[in-house]
């Protein structure tokens, strides 16, 4: 059996040759015999497409570098999946300003450089300011020079929130949009030649469509999403049904590419570790749902981590 016929074979519950097993990638610091070079440099770590738009990595990852760690793997008895990150978009009409304060400066912090991003949008302006610590070491995703609206780096790091009060919701909506003509040409390309060499090789194809309540908490902070869910429950309503509107439309678009088998959801900021099943019963599983039954309609299998 092929690596993609294996694992859905396993989603299935159907028999297979063998169980198949999948390792994921986030800097994994490759032993030198399955090296490769990339543009004359040897890459040392590897990662995964699902982290295209959320992460600024240490080097160039592309499709050819996605392409030739599934072969990596296969040749040691891996099964690995070919993964995509679909894009969004952002209201043509939003403006934006970075700037950075020096440590110790008034407005600053003590110990670290702060960026700033602020946002001129259609339904106001929006602050997000995070400090700039030192490189972690390995191949670790590095913090950028600016602040972007997703990162798993900001929450620990923030210093001000994007929506740090009810009043932040409605600019969310203009920075967090549907994918537009261009993006989704972007990602029918990058899906084109993904199919290509998944049906030459024999891999399955996963595409990242959706935040859910990861994007609530890169937006909010962990502690100040849950506490906007339960002291201004109709404000974070409207910041959810927000986010699902651009979850949807990505995942859509994921669902009737031709070539995906998996359309998957984010979860790590959605489990009880942060919020009560009651919360997540109101907030995540009616659209988690809801993404399920769009992608079976297209024929595709939905994933939520």
């Amino acid at each position: 059996m092929t690596s993609k016929a294996r694992i859905l074979a396993a989603m299935d519950g159907r028999p297979a040759d063998r169980v198949p097993l999948t390792t994921w990638c986030f800097g994994f610091p490759a032993p030198a015999q399955l090296r490769w070079e990339t543009g004359g440099r040897q890459v040392e770590s590897w990662y995964s497409g699902r982290l295209e738009h959320i992460h600024t990595l240490p080097g160039p990852w592309g499709p050819a570098d996605e392409h030739k760690r599934a072969l990596a793997w296969r040749s040691v008895g891996i099964d690995d999946v070919l993964e995509l990150s679909v894009p969004w978009s952002c209201d043509p009409e939003v403006s934006r300003r970075d700037t950075a304060i020096p440590a110790g400066r008034p407005g600053g912090d003590d110990r670290y450089p702060l960026l700033v991003r602020e946002y001129r949008t259609p339904s106001g302006p929006l602050r997000h300011a995070v400090r700039k610590t030192p490189p972690e070491p390995g191949g670790w995703p590095v913090q950028p020079d600016h602040v972007p609206l997703f990162e798993d780096l900001n929450i620990p790091r923030a210093a001000e929130h994007a929506v740090s009060s009810p009043a932040d919701v409605p600019p969310v909506r203009h920075l967090y949009t549907p994918p537009d003509a261009d993006r989704r040409r972007q990602f029918a390309e990058r899906a084109a030649a993904t199919k290509a060499f998944a049906e030459e090789e024999g891999f399955a194809v996963q595409a990242w469509s959706a935040f859910g309540m990861d994007a609530a908490v890169w937006l909010a902070g962990p502690a100040g999403a849950v506490l906007m869910a339960l002291d201004a429950p109709e404000a974070f309503a409207e910041l959810i049904d927000v986010i699902f509107e651009a979850d949807r439309a990505r995942t859509e678009l994921a669902a009737a590419t031709p070539g995906v088998d998996v359309v998957c959801q984010r979860g790590w900021y959605s489990s009880t570790d942060f919020w009560s099943p009651g919360l997540f019963d109101r907030y995540v599983l009616p659209h988690l749902s809801e993404l399920t039954a769009l992608a079976h309609r297209h024929g595709r299998r939905f994933g939520y981590v």
